[in-house]
């Protein structure tokens, strides 16, 4: 029942930073894609897209740490 529940949180931990990542994605999707519409080059929106393009890799790099420490740690 211990092991289960472990499971589970780490599963709810996951399914709440896959949305994080997709929200982070779609939000540095759509800024880019509408600023490069406009035609319009700011250097606030440029420091905004830094921080979501490093925002998506540190989420992805933990992800990738909880999905390895599982592996190690289960099979």
């Amino acid at each position: 029942m211990k092991m289960f529940s472990k499971v589970v949180m780490v599963l709810v931990f996951l399914a709440f930073l896959w949305v994080y990542t997709i929200m982070d994605l779609a939000l540095y999707f759509f800024d880019f894609t509408r600023e490069t519409k406009n035609l319009i080059f700011n250097d606030v929106n440029l420091e905004f897209k830094v921080i979501y393009f490093f925002g998506i890799i540190l989420n992805l790099g933990f992800l990738g740490m909880i999905l390895m420490r599982k592996r190690t740690q289960f099979f």
